[in-house]
């Protein structure tokens, strides 16, 4: 199954209800949005990543856990895009706290795939810093989460042993990067010391 779509709200409120809705010429049937919870009612969450509103639709148990949420917290929603009338929405599959600093680099990686996919023909861009953390840094963190996700796939979705992970990876920082996305929201324990990626 394919992951879900990372996107700016202003790209899905750009998409009208079809078939196979996509974004920069991806699939948008499953979204993944990162943005601040700027207000909630019964069901409905609206969600602001800076390029725009979404609503977070919930239905039937989905509510419960959402409603842990406050207004103001930045927050991490993976789920299906719905359209209700013309309006774009988000029904939620998983959605979990994040922080400052994974809105600003997911803003920069969709700086950079707008960039990728457009008319210019860019091959790459350079992310000098984010929040703190050097390029390099975070080019490391995502070579141990694909190494996460694919180990994971080949323990039949039982989740990445750690240790494993850090010598597979021969980074003498792993341990580091690998606490560091788990503080992120990035991965999770699914038992102690297994891993798998939030997608």
């Amino acid at each position: 199954m394919a992951p879900a779509l990372k996107a700016s709200v202003r790209e899905l409120a750009a998409l009208t209800q079809s078939d196979e809705p996509s974004v920069r010429g991806r699939s948008a049937a499953k979204v993944n949005v990162i943005g601040v919870l700027v207000s909630k009612t019964p069901g409905v969450f609206i969600v602001d990543d800076g390029t725009g509103s979404i609503a977070v639709r919930s239905f039937g148990s989905e509510v419960k856990p959402l409603d842990s949420f406050e207004v103001g917290e930045i927050i991490n929603v993976i789920g299906r895009l719905g359209f209700f009338g013309a309006e774009p929405y988000i029904s939620p599959e998983i959605a979990a706290r994040s922080s400052q600093k994974m809105l600003a680099l997911r803003q920069l990686e969709l700086e950079r795939d707008l960039l990728l996919s457009g008319p210019s023909g860019a091959e790459s861009v350079i992310i000098e810093e984010v929040a703190g953390a050097p390029a390099a840094d975070l080019s490391d963190a995502a070579v141990i989460r694909e190494l996460i996700r694919e180990m994971d796939i080949g323990n039949d979705g039982k989740g990445a042993d750690i240790e494993e992970i850090s010598r597979k990876s021969n980074m003498g920082n792993a341990e580091a990067l690998i606490r560091s996305l788990i503080e992120l929201g990035e991965v999770f324990e699914v038992r102690p010391g297994r891993l798998k990626v939030l997608e």
